[in-house]
């Protein structure tokens, strides 16, 4: 150890372990007898003076407490004596982490984020197996296509990632855990592959019958023209093609359909179209009357249903008068007087009926 003359401000020390350093350093300037005990330390009083210090006086002037290497944890009495120690604990591999904003609130740690992707090797979805078991960021490797999270899971192929999102995921198929889990598609299909460069403006097109790759077509849109471009004559004769249409032509119209699509009409059709008298369709219905069979209009009281006519039911009612000499009318049945069946007739008293008493004697 090399004595620094210029470390004359307080707190400079030196270690009494190193006394035979310090002595052929400072030559004489420090006797060695200051140091009494075993870790004392001088301290640089002032310019050109030391003091001895023991360990402990050491630590309160480094701010370090009442010892140097105290568990700090996560108690606040440790933290507020300013301690500057580690944690207890902790098992290999960790690291040291901040608990909280509180200045040396640390403990320990795993050194990767619980977000963090952790390799866990290949899966073999040939057999539709379900998700594994695993904690957020696992992530496996497809090594072979299928199905993942049983028969009724999403496609996989082969170099997808599937990667697990919430801690302790439990194995199970899609419809019980697969929302914990995301799938991430290594397959380029789909993909559509272009040029290395292309004039500015043109049109692509297909490269190949794969489907993947596409070419300067070497046309712009100027190159086409359509509706009423200036470019297109109306003074060209189309060419005759009326052949072209019939049925035996090589491209017919077909023919039309009842209550169906229009089209031509077929000779069947025209035969009998051709067959109809002339104005066959104007008919006018003459008026009935005594000399002429027509049509006639329903008046009052006659109704028609379905063709047939009827009249309405006549009312009205009689009454018979009372008979006497000079009116034809009814008689009530008074004494002796009996009808049976429609037959009027006198009862019989003991001796000759007085009516026809005086129909024989008068």
């Amino acid at each position: 150890m090399a004595w620094d003359d210029e470390k004359t401000d307080d707190e400079d020390i030196l270690y009494a372990s190193d006394y035979n350093t310090i002595v052929s350093q400072i030559k004489g300037r420090i006797l060695h007898s200051l140091a009494t005990a075993e870790n004392d330390m001088l301290v640089a009083s002032g310019a050109g003076a030391f003091v001895k210090k023991t360990l402990a006086e050491v630590k309160t002037i480094l701010g370090l407490g009442s010892a140097a290497y105290l568990d700090v944890g996560t108690a606040s009495g440790d933290v507020a004596a300013g301690n500057r120690g580690l944690p207890s604990g902790g098992t290999e591999g960790q690291i040291i982490k901040k608990v909280d904003g509180t200045n040396f609130n640390v403990t320990w740690g795993d050194p990767i984020d619980a977000d963090a992707l952790v390799y866990k090797g290949a899966i073999n979805c040939s057999t539709n197996p379900n998700y594994p078991a695993a904690d957020a960021g696992d992530t496996y490797k497809v090594s072979a296509a299928g199905k993942i999270g049983g028969a009724s899971g999403p496609s996989v192929a082969v170099g997808d990632l599937i990667i697990c999102s919430v801690n302790s995921t439990a194995s199970g198929d899609h419809a019980t855990v697969g929302a914990n889990w995301s799938v991430i598609g290594a397959t380029t299909e789909g993909v559509v592959v272009g040029p290395t460069s292309s004039v500015n403006g043109n049109l692509a097109s297909f490269d190949g019958t794969s489907g993947g790759a596409i070419q300067d077509s070497g046309y712009a849109p100027s190159d086409f023209c359509a509706d009423d471009d200036s470019r297109l004559s109306n003074a060209r004769t189309p060419t005759s093609h009326a052949s072209s249409h019939v049925s035996t032509g090589s491209d017919p119209i077909a023919t039309a359909v009842a209550s169906g699509a229009s089209g031509l009409m077929s000779g069947a059709d025209k035969a009998k179209l051709d067959g109809i008298a002339s104005g066959a369709n104007n008919y006018s219905l003459p008026t009935a009357s005594s000399g002429v069979l027509g049509g006639i209009k329903v008046g009052t009281r006659l109704t028609i249903t379905d063709g047939v006519l009827s009249a309405d039911e006549q009312g009205g009612s009689y009454t018979l008068p009372t008979a006497s000499a000079d009116t034809l009318g009814g008689v009530k049945i008074g004494s002796g007087i009996t009808i049976t069946d429609g037959i009027i007739s006198a009862s019989g008293g003991g001796g000759m009926d007085p009516i026809v008493a005086s129909l024989i004697f008068g």
